[in-house]
This record gives C-alpha cells, sequence and structure tokens, in this order.
C-alpha cells in the first residue's frame, strides 16, 4: 500500500471518529507526537543542553575516543578476553 492510500484511509478513520473524547486523543496525539513547530532543544532541561553543549565541544577539540578504543582499555583494566 502507497503513502497515499494510508494517509486516505487514515483520514477516512478520522471522519468517523464520534465522539469529542476520541477527537481530543487524537488531537493530543498530533500535537503531542507529529507537530513539527515544536523545536526539540527549546523542551530540554538545562542540565541537558549544557551536557550536550559540552559535547559537541570536546568533539570539536578531539577529546573523544572510539567504542574500540574505549573497550580496549576496558579489557586491559579488567583483564578480559
Amino acid at each position: 500500500m502507497d503513502l497515499a492510500t494510508r494517509k486516505y484511509r487514515l483520514l477516512e478513520k478520522l471522519m468517523k471518529i464520534g465522539s469529542d473524547e476520541q477527537l481530543l486523543k487524537v488531537e493530543r496525539f498530533f500535537k503531542n507526537e507529529i507537530s513539527s513547530d515544536e523545536n526539540v532543544w527549546d523542551n530540554l532541561p538545562e542540565n541537558a543542553k549544557a551536557l550536550l553543549k559540552k559535547s559537541q565541544q570536546q568533539s570539536a577539540d578531539e577529546e573523544v575516543h572510539s567504542h574500540d578504543m574505549v573497550m580496549e582499555k576496558i579489557r586491559d583494566k579488567y583483564k578480559l578476553p
């Protein structure tokens, strides 16, 4: 089934909603899950923003390590195979 057909079927289901409560649930879903008007960054807690900015700066300063390097250090430290 192509995208246009799926959208049309969804619209058909939307038009069959018979109660205010059901419509409110759909409206909430669209607002919370699908809305592209909101910027995710604006909804993050300040401590999360600070950590993300710090990690971006560390990456820019090349203060990061590859997964393989980290795993090698862990294997050496804990004598793992």
